[in-house]
């Protein structure tokens, strides 16, 4: 089975998020898209980070309608904070019959080469990159594989603002998870 990894820690998950990966089971040979909540980044303080299990459910909660994206704990027991060439060995060890891709933005691509043990990841898993609003310059490798996938103007930490500034944010989430962040006053405090 071709499984599309697509990580971060949905802080929370928005309406591009599903819309990407959506996109990418429709134009590309994926059989499932994996949506890795990463429990604590080593890009991001855990401070800024809401529970984990919390931001599992919302992802859940966003995805529901569709059975070939999977919300994922994989990361939650591995060792922290969560490095993806760590997270990328365990998964072929576990399901060494599936193929496994990346699915970023290509605002990660231009800080790829700071990530521990880049050249493993790269030489071991395909990439599939969706724009973002930033340039990157072309890797030379031909496991990048440079997408056409639509550029979706939403960020977690746009919604995160917006909630904050009790700000209207129910068109760049899903209903459920705008219930959730309501419901439980997520995003007060980390601002």
């Amino acid at each position: 089975m071709h499984i599309g990894l697509y990580f971060g820690s949905f802080n929370p998950i928005h309406n591009g998020h599903t819309a990407i990966a959506l996109y990418m089971l429709e134009h590309y040979d994926f059989e499932q898209i994996w949506i890795i909540v990463t429990p604590n980044s080593p890009f991001k303080s855990k401070e800024e980070l809401i529970d984990e299990n919390i931001r599992l459910q919302m992802v859940k909660l966003a995805t529901e309608e569709y059975p070939d994206i999977i919300a994922s704990d994989f990361e939650f027991d591995l060792p922290r904070p969560s490095y993806t060439y760590m997270t990328l060995r365990k998964l072929r060890m576990l399901y060494y019959e599936d193929k496994f891709s990346i699915i970023m933005g290509s605002d990660n691509v231009n800080d790829l080469e700071h990530w521990k043990k880049s050249t493993e990841i790269i030489r071991n898993h395909k990439i599939y990159i969706y724009p973002r609003k930033e340039n990157i310059s072309k890797l030379p490798t031909d496991n990048f594989i440079y997408t056409d996938a639509p550029i979706y103007d939403i960020s977690s930490t746009e919604i995160r603002n917006k909630v904050k500034k009790r700000k209207d944010v129910s068109s760049l989430v899903h209903k459920k998870v705008l219930e959730i962040i309501i419901e439980n006053e997520l995003y007060q405090e980390y601002f």
